[in-house]
Protein backbone atom coordinates (compact mmCIF):
# COMPACT_ATOMS: atom_id res chain seq x y z
CA UNK A 1 0.00 0.00 0.00
CA UNK A 2 1.60 3.24 -1.08
CA UNK A 3 1.84 6.09 1.44
CA UNK A 4 -0.44 8.42 0.41
CA UNK A 5 -3.30 5.87 0.34
CA UNK A 6 -3.01 6.05 3.78
CA UNK A 7 -2.76 10.12 4.27
CA UNK A 8 -6.38 10.02 2.22
CA UNK A 9 -9.09 9.25 4.82
CA UNK A 10 -6.75 11.99 6.73
CA UNK A 11 -7.11 14.35 4.47
CA UNK A 12 -10.75 13.50 4.10
CA UNK A 13 -11.01 13.54 7.91
CA UNK A 14 -9.57 17.67 8.26
CA UNK A 15 -11.50 18.74 5.27
CA UNK A 16 -14.65 17.56 7.09
CA UNK A 17 -13.34 19.57 9.96
CA UNK A 18 -13.03 22.75 8.10
CA UNK A 19 -16.89 22.60 6.70
CA UNK A 20 -19.04 25.21 8.64
CA UNK A 21 -21.28 23.79 11.05
CA UNK A 22 -25.32 23.83 10.63
CA UNK A 23 -26.39 27.45 11.45
CA UNK A 24 -27.53 27.68 15.28
CA UNK A 25 -32.15 27.85 15.53
CA UNK A 26 -33.12 30.44 17.09
CA UNK A 27 -36.38 29.32 19.91
CA UNK A 28 -38.31 31.63 22.03
CA UNK A 29 -39.71 30.27 24.81
CA UNK A 30 -38.64 27.18 26.93
CA UNK A 31 -37.17 23.81 25.01
CA UNK A 32 -36.58 22.00 28.47
CA UNK A 33 -39.64 22.41 29.61
CA UNK A 34 -41.04 21.67 26.21
CA UNK A 35 -39.09 18.52 26.06
CA UNK A 36 -40.54 17.77 29.48
CA UNK A 37 -43.73 17.90 28.24
CA UNK A 38 -43.67 16.02 25.35
CA UNK A 39 -42.26 12.90 27.55
CA UNK A 40 -44.94 13.15 29.85
CA UNK A 41 -47.53 13.63 26.96
CA UNK A 42 -45.41 11.09 24.41
CA UNK A 43 -46.08 8.41 27.46
CA UNK A 44 -49.75 8.68 27.17
CA UNK A 45 -49.60 7.86 23.49
CA UNK A 46 -49.37 9.26 19.86
CA UNK A 47 -49.15 12.93 20.53
CA UNK A 48 -51.39 15.50 18.07
CA UNK A 49 -49.45 17.55 15.42
CA UNK A 50 -51.26 19.67 13.41
CA UNK A 51 -49.77 20.76 10.30
CA UNK A 52 -50.21 24.10 8.79
CA UNK A 53 -49.43 24.37 4.79
CA UNK A 54 -48.27 21.46 2.38
CA UNK A 55 -45.63 20.22 -0.20
CA UNK A 56 -47.19 17.96 -2.89
CA UNK A 57 -44.11 15.95 -2.39
CA UNK A 58 -44.07 15.22 1.24
CA UNK A 59 -47.49 13.85 2.80
CA UNK A 60 -48.62 14.90 6.10
CA UNK A 61 -47.70 11.01 7.37
CA UNK A 62 -43.81 11.65 6.34
CA UNK A 63 -43.39 15.07 8.00
CA UNK A 64 -45.27 13.71 11.23
CA UNK A 65 -42.90 10.53 10.98
CA UNK A 66 -39.55 12.78 10.42
CA UNK A 67 -40.52 14.83 13.10
CA UNK A 68 -40.94 12.01 15.45
CA UNK A 69 -37.64 10.48 14.66
CA UNK A 70 -35.91 13.76 14.70
CA UNK A 71 -36.56 14.20 18.98
CA UNK A 72 -33.58 12.39 20.29
CA UNK A 73 -33.92 9.81 23.04
CA UNK A 74 -37.91 9.91 23.41
CA UNK A 75 -39.94 7.51 21.56
CA UNK A 76 -42.16 9.33 20.19
CA UNK A 77 -45.25 9.12 17.54
CA UNK A 78 -47.34 11.91 16.38
CA UNK A 79 -50.73 11.68 14.78
CA UNK A 80 -51.41 14.51 11.95
CA UNK A 81 -54.68 15.86 12.82
CA UNK A 82 -56.36 18.84 11.08
CA UNK A 83 -58.11 20.43 13.44
CA UNK A 84 -56.29 21.98 16.63
CA UNK A 85 -57.09 19.87 19.67
CA UNK A 86 -59.70 21.68 21.76
CA UNK A 87 -57.64 21.32 25.25
CA UNK A 88 -54.11 19.88 26.01
CA UNK A 89 -50.73 19.57 24.57
CA UNK A 90 -49.77 19.29 20.68
CA UNK A 91 -46.87 19.75 18.39
CA UNK A 92 -48.08 22.63 15.83
CA UNK A 93 -45.79 22.61 12.55
CA UNK A 94 -46.46 25.39 9.91
CA UNK A 95 -44.61 25.42 6.73
CA UNK A 96 -44.80 29.21 5.16
CA UNK A 97 -43.41 31.94 3.35
CA UNK A 98 -43.23 34.88 5.66
CA UNK A 99 -39.92 36.57 5.45
CA UNK A 100 -40.41 37.91 9.49
CA UNK A 101 -40.29 35.55 12.25
CA UNK A 102 -43.64 34.24 13.43
CA UNK A 103 -45.59 35.90 16.78
CA UNK A 104 -44.36 34.44 20.14
CA UNK A 105 -48.09 33.81 20.54
CA UNK A 106 -48.16 31.11 17.89
CA UNK A 107 -50.39 28.62 19.38
CA UNK A 108 -53.12 31.17 19.70
CA UNK A 109 -52.55 32.64 16.39
CA UNK A 110 -52.54 29.14 14.41
CA UNK A 111 -56.11 29.77 12.66
CA UNK A 112 -54.81 32.61 10.79
CA UNK A 113 -50.97 32.23 10.08
CA UNK A 114 -50.08 32.66 5.86
CA UNK A 115 -48.53 29.24 4.38
CA UNK A 116 -47.62 29.92 1.35
CA UNK A 117 -44.60 28.93 0.34
CA UNK A 118 -42.46 26.40 2.00
CA UNK A 119 -39.52 28.86 2.75
CA UNK A 120 -39.43 28.20 6.56
CA UNK A 121 -40.58 25.68 9.14
CA UNK A 122 -42.17 26.83 12.49
CA UNK A 123 -42.67 24.81 15.06
CA UNK A 124 -44.25 25.00 18.18
CA UNK A 125 -45.14 22.84 21.69
CA UNK A 126 -48.34 24.18 22.57
CA UNK A 127 -50.51 23.44 25.84
CA UNK A 128 -53.64 24.78 24.49
CA UNK A 129 -53.44 28.69 23.60
CA UNK A 130 -50.14 28.63 25.46
CA UNK A 131 -46.90 28.73 23.05
CA UNK A 132 -44.50 26.86 25.73
CA UNK A 133 -41.50 26.77 23.40
CA UNK A 134 -41.40 27.71 19.19
CA UNK A 135 -38.44 27.70 16.64
CA UNK A 136 -38.55 28.97 12.91
CA UNK A 137 -35.41 28.01 10.51
CA UNK A 138 -35.32 28.82 7.25
CA UNK A 139 -35.68 26.02 4.71
CA UNK A 140 -32.44 26.35 1.55
CA UNK A 141 -35.44 25.60 -0.73
CA UNK A 142 -38.65 24.25 -1.11
CA UNK A 143 -38.03 20.59 -1.77
CA UNK A 144 -39.13 17.87 0.45
CA UNK A 145 -35.27 16.89 1.50
CA UNK A 146 -34.45 20.11 1.81
CA UNK A 147 -38.13 20.38 4.29
CA UNK A 148 -37.53 17.26 5.93
CA UNK A 149 -34.01 18.40 6.87
CA UNK A 150 -35.60 21.61 8.16
CA UNK A 151 -38.13 19.75 10.08
CA UNK A 152 -35.28 17.63 11.70
CA UNK A 153 -33.38 20.53 12.74
CA UNK A 154 -36.52 22.25 14.12
CA UNK A 155 -37.08 19.12 16.50
CA UNK A 156 -33.50 19.03 17.55
CA UNK A 157 -33.85 22.94 18.73
CA UNK A 158 -37.75 22.64 20.38
CA UNK A 159 -37.21 19.66 22.24
CA UNK A 160 -33.18 19.77 22.75
CA UNK A 161 -31.46 16.37 24.28
CA UNK A 162 -31.41 16.41 27.89
CA UNK A 163 -28.27 13.67 28.23
CA UNK A 164 -26.07 15.92 30.07
CA UNK A 165 -29.12 17.03 32.58
CA UNK A 166 -30.14 13.46 33.05
CA UNK A 167 -26.84 11.41 32.99
CA UNK A 168 -24.70 13.88 34.40
CA UNK A 169 -22.46 13.94 37.59
CA UNK A 170 -23.42 16.59 40.17
CA UNK A 171 -20.03 17.41 41.76
CA UNK A 172 -18.89 20.55 43.96
CA UNK A 173 -21.82 22.44 42.48
CA UNK A 174 -20.26 21.75 38.83
CA UNK A 175 -21.75 19.29 36.33
CA UNK A 176 -19.39 16.56 34.74
CA UNK A 177 -20.88 14.71 31.82
CA UNK A 178 -19.04 12.14 29.36
CA UNK A 179 -18.73 13.54 26.39
CA UNK A 180 -16.89 14.44 23.06
CA UNK A 181 -15.83 16.53 20.21
CA UNK A 182 -13.37 17.70 17.58
CA UNK A 183 -12.48 20.51 15.98
CA UNK A 184 -10.65 23.46 15.22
Amino acid sequence: MSPSRGLLPLLFLLLAGCLPPPQPVDSIGDPATARALLVARAAEGPVPMVLRGELEALPARRIAETAARAVRAVEVRFAAVTAIPAEGSYLLLVLHGAREPLPRRLCREADRLPVDVAERVAAAWCEGERTVAAVDPAIAEPTAAAVERAIRRAMAALFPDDYADTYGLELFGMRITIGGSFGF
